[in-house]
């Protein structure tokens, strides 16, 4: 806790007051990687998140959906939630959400669709529109943040994606622009 008792990201310091962090921008966030066929190797759907700030940001507060348009709101991420700086995080996109902080009230739908991450106030961080998916194969940006996607199996969750020369899907599924 900080001086005024709020809850936030510190270093500990034994004996001392801690040292209240600094966190980064939340619009640097990317929706990086998904699975929303999960087969014999995943038997959820996901949602990965990418940090491409040089601090960590903080993720609570801010909302995930399967469906932008009409529902921006529909799962709100839990408070002290951070991403690591040029992290990942992952997000179990199964409608189980009382299993836990990492796990979504929706899940995906394999034959296509929309993902968005939305700020505290509902305005657009991040959005991507996928068409269908692949057993046990995600869907994800070609190089962490990048705007081109492509198909990676086995998936790629919580780690680097490496720019690949394989099956590039789509340059016009980041649809941020669109919504702003």
């Amino acid at each position: 806790r900080d001086a005024d008792g709020v809850w936030q990201l510190n270093t500990p310091t034994l004996g001392a007051a801690n040292q209240v962090r600094p966190t980064g921008d939340a619009s640097l966030l990317k929706i990086n990687e998904w699975v929303a066929s999960g087969d014999v190797l995943l038997s959820d759907d996901f949602i990965e998140l990418y940090n491409g700030d040089t601090l960590p940001v903080s993720l609570g507060g801010l909302h995930l959906t399967d469906e932008p348009v009409a529902r921006p709101g529909k799962h709100t991420i839990a408070p002290l939630s951070f991403i690591a700086a040029g992290g990942w995080t992952l997000f179990n996109a199964d409608d189980n959400q009382q299993a836990g902080a990492e796990h979504t009230n929706f899940n995906l739908d394999r034959d296509g669709g929309m993902i968005g991450l939305f700020a505290a106030d509902l305005s657009p961080i991040d959005q991507v529109l996928y068409i269908p998916q692949k057993d046990d194969t995600s869907q994800g940006r070609n190089g962490d943040g990048n705007p081109l996607f492509v198909y990676y199996s086995p998936p790629n969750l919580g780690a680097t994606n490496f720019s690949t020369a394989g099956e590039v899907v789509s340059t016009l599924t980041n649809y941020t622009d669109v919504w702003k």
